[in-house]
């Protein structure tokens, strides 16, 4: 039995919308000549109407026709107070401004900072701001790596109490990146120490069923052998 495919047509019709839309703005402003498909399904009410026209076709075989003309181009123009308007234009008439992209390309290399922290000072600042990726990541492997979301319990206390591991989970493994030199991502050490399990080998003795460089360096910052031979409980 063939499985029933289930096509998102109007996210399809589109992205080729805007991608035919790219390809002429790229077209207008290089000023070259090409020729590019559009799709008939995502034209205005307007091409649509004219497409449908019986009126102009020239029948070139039992099924296939074409017609012709030539019609102007509607762009979003974004004006002065900011706000976008649709304007007709004729693509011919366009023109580059020069002294205006000069104008631009004369700011270019330069990045401004803000900032309310006034008494710092530049280098503070500065390093302050390149430290914001920090966070960022932060945010991403709580998510990710330590499964914060999505959150399967429902109770106030069960839900803080899930955060709250979550974050002691981030500290600790911050401290392990820090005692390692910052050699291993945090994603990177995860993996390593998922895989080091043990297996009861006798009794009271373990053995480690994995290891790696990663786990060498923890186990070096931790004073934890990851490579023993055998372990008991205690260890």
């Amino acid at each position: 039995m063939r499985k029933a495919m289930n096509y998102n047509y109007g996210l399809t019709i589109r992205l080729m919308k805007i991608m035919a839309e790219i390809q002429a703005w790229f077209i207008m402003m290089l000023q070259t000549t090409t020729v590019f498909s559009q799709t008939a399904r995502g034209a205005n009410k307007e091409l649509k109407d004219y497409i449908l026209s019986d009126e102009g076709y020239t029948w070139m075989s039992d099924d296939y026709k074409w017609k012709e003309r030539v019609h102007p181009t509607e762009i979003w123009v974004t004006m002065a107070s900011g706000k976008k308007k649709k304007r007709t234009i004729d693509a011919s008439a366009l023109r580059l401004d020069e002294e205006k992209i000069k104008a631009q390309e004369a700011l270019d290399g330069y990045y401004l900072l803000i900032t309310s922290k006034y008494k710092k000072t530049a280098s503070e600042i500065i390093d302050i701001y390149r430290g914001l990726w920090k966070i960022e990541e932060s945010f991403k492997v709580t998510k990710s790596d330590l499964k914060s979301r999505p959150v399967y319990v429902s109770t106030e206390d069960h839900i803080k109490a899930h955060f709250l591991t979550c974050f002691i989970a981030l500290v600790l493994e911050r401290i392990l990146e820090f005692s390692t030199g910052g050699k291993y991502n945090i994603t990177k050490m995860i993996q390593s120490l998922m895989k080091s399990t043990c297996t009861n080998v006798d009794q009271n003795y373990y053995l480690f069923d994995y290891y790696d460089e990663v786990l060498k360096d923890i186990g070096n910052a931790t004073n934890v052998n990851f490579n023993k031979d055998k372990n008991t409980s205690t260890d």
